[in-house]
């Protein structure tokens, strides 16, 4: 009896273990005023106030949120398109099918700029109050876009392996070309600083076993600003508001990494911040960027928790 009654224990157990949900990880993180708003690999928002919102499909991981300065509406994107939702009560205002990621709201807040769905070319959206957005444009001369910066004045788009282009959008027209022949295998990935005033090349380098590299460049000038390393590959990186310091995560013997420098090149500090097995979802890079007063960096992935750092010292100073 007591034989049955041990199996019985172990097959509600078993499945249980098999019912359990996957950790709920953030694949997307930005910052509203002081206030950290995370997007989930199931299509979830956590906002501020602590609501949680379905966006998207419990399979379709949230890969950019933007937040509308002077306003209340966030836009979030996964591979079901942008969605424009309520920053305070996360209610779904609108779904745009045709728009991705990368993405940005100008600094009036009035206009939206999405990807095409192609990933080749921008569109602007006018955005009410109620977030009834409407197409003011489209621009198809820009080609594959990498990045948007945050505050809605430039593109970097793709122009061969080793090369990006910058564009104005305001003007409407190609600003510079910058050119990085030192990576091997060519750009795996552009961000954009939160001011637009430096973006970040990465991907490794041919040297055996190869260094995942970050390049920082002057967007008004085009100059290297510097050099950093991480890992064997770089995946995702983040310039500090005070342009102090540069974020980058990269493989390293089958897990992510992550790596603190100076802008101007200089190792600070570093820590592996989750197991390759559980990288975020295709499609979705890890997540890391900074809090607005530079202090405080946020790395996250997909079945993975939410870590804040000392930007500084490296000091885990909590889990979400």
């Amino acid at each position: 009896m007591n034989r049955f009654l041990v199996l019985f224990v172990l097959l509600l157990a078993a499945v249980a273990v098999r019912a359990a949900p996957a950790p709920l990880g953030a694949t997307a993180a930005v910052y509203a005023d002081e206030t950290l708003i995370l997007g989930h690999q199931d299509g979830t928002v956590s906002l501020g106030n602590g609501t949680k919102a379905r966006v998207f499909g419990e399979r379709m991981p949230i890969s950019w949120i933007a937040v509308q300065p002077r306003g209340d509406l966030l836009a979030c994107a996964s591979r079901e398109g942008v969605a424009l939702i309520s920053g305070a009560s996360g209610k779904v205002l609108m779904r745009m099918a045709s728009a991705r990621s990368p993405l940005a709201f100008t600094a009036d807040g009035r206009t939206l700029l999405t990807t095409l769905e192609s990933g080749r070319g921008i569109q602007r959206w006018r955005v009410p109050p109620n977030g009834q957005a409407t197409v003011l444009g489209t621009d198809l001369r820009i080609g594959r876009v990498w990045d948007i910066s945050p505050d809605g004045t430039l593109v970097a788009a793709a122009k061969g392996e080793w090369e990006i282009r910058l564009w104005s959008v305001a003007a409407a027209r190609s600003l510079r070309v910058i050119k990085n022949g030192g990576l091997w295998g060519g750009i795996t990935n552009v961000r954009f600083s939160q001011d637009g005033r430096v973006v970040l090349l990465m991907g490794s380098t041919i040297s055996k076993p190869p260094d995942g590299v970050v390049w920082p460049y002057d967007t008004s000038t085009g100059k290297e600003l510097g050099y950093c390393t991480v890992g064997n590959n770089t995946t995702n990186a983040a310039v500090s508001p005070d342009r102090a310091l540069v974020a980058a995560v990269g493989v390293l013997e089958g897990e992510a990494a992550l790596s603190v420098s100076s802008l101007g090149g200089g190792y600070k500090w570093g820590q592996n911040v989750f197991t390759q097995e559980n990288r975020v979802p295709f499609g979705v890079s890890p997540v890391v960027t900074f809090s607005p007063d530079s202090k405080t960096l946020v790395t996250a992935g997909s079945g993975q928790p939410t870590r804040l750092w000392d930007a500084q010292s490296g000091a885990l100073k909590g889990t979400l």
